[in-house]
């Protein structure tokens, strides 16, 4: 006798899932943040980088036509960049809530990538900051608190990405993103008509 196939119950979100798809609102949120404050500072950002521009010239015999424009451009940029990638990560939040494999995949693929760019940013300022203590002329003239806010985030987001990697990949998480059964209708009894 043929036994009617039983539809599951919506799958519930496993609490790791949860934690990985909130971490990439977080890294939406720093990237908002980090484009605020590059609009915040942009006037004093923006001197500070031309000076330093024209001293490199200098330093090299070389002149730069316009050196304003190409920093203001820079910066611009530096913005826009950051509320793409804010927008990225909240897409990539709500399709790994929603369970999506492609997006899984994708979220390890760019948080990979960001644990590297994000390493070897961090080192980089390490080695920079300590140039800029051996030799005082290389300094820019720039909000204290700028630096130890821009190196916060980055830190904030190093830790979020090795952390999404990890709950991603956690064995809780596998079922939630496996394609769900669906349920075949049951066959019609003989002697009935078949509802499709």
């Amino acid at each position: 006798m043929y036994q009617p196939v039983v539809v599951e119950s919506p799958r519930a979100r496993p609490g790791s899932v949860s934690a990985a798809g909130y971490l990439l609102f977080l890294v939406a949120l720093t990237e908002v943040v980090s484009a605020i404050i590059g609009l915040s500072v942009f006037g004093k950002e923006s001197d500070a980088l031309v000076a330093a521009v024209k001293k490199s010239a200098a330093d090299q015999n070389k002149t730069i036509s316009d050196p304003t424009s190409l920093v203001h451009t820079l910066i611009y940029a530096q913005v826009v960049i950051a509320i793409i990638i804010a927008v990225l990560f909240v897409l990539m939040g709500v399709f790994v809530l929603r369970g999506r494999q492609g997006m899984r995949i994708t979220a390890w693929v760019i948080t990979g990538l960001g644990v590297l760019c994000s390493g070897i940013g961090l080192a980089g300022e390490g080695l920079a900051g300590s140039a800029a203590g051996a030799d005082s002329s290389t300094t820019v003239d720039l909000p204290s608190w700028l630096t130890t806010t821009q190196r916060s985030l980055s830190v904030i987001d190093l830790l979020a990405f090795l952390a999404i990697i990890v709950l991603l990949a956690l064995p809780a998480s596998n079922p939630y993103f496996k394609k769900p059964m669906m349920a075949e209708p049951p066959l019609p009894y003989p002697g009935q008509i078949h509802p499709g």
